[in-house]
């Protein structure tokens, strides 16, 4: 799940892009996109539920549990994280990189 703040500007448009290529290479791994400040009810379960302090946030589940945190907008960081964490068979095609230089 992804939590960002609607208000950072560009950085918030290349995470969206990065999240749609992991999506895509995972197939068989849910996505999320939430917004904590769309609403009070969001801003408390991320703030003071889930200790969120800075966006992005990401948060990893496996089977309901919270297994990670990563915080900030480093692509590559992220996605070593995804592909030292997510088994080949979560991923449907998973290109050698996804940002090539």
């Amino acid at each position: 799940m992804y939590w960002q703040s609607d208000t950072d500007g560009g950085q918030h448009l290349t995470m969206l892009v990065t999240l749609q290529k992991l999506a895509e290479a995972y197939s068989n791994v849910s996505f999320a996109t939430l917004y904590g400040n769309e609403s009070e009810d969001l801003k408390h379960v991320f703030r003071d539920r889930l200790g969120t302090k800075v966006t992005p946030t990401f948060f990893f589940y496996r089977n309901g549990e919270i297994v990670h945190t990563h915080t900030g907008a480093n692509k590559t960081k992220l996605e070593t994280f995804i592909r030292e964490n997510f088994s080949p068979d979560e991923a449907s095609s998973l290109p050698e990189e996804l940002y090539p230089a």
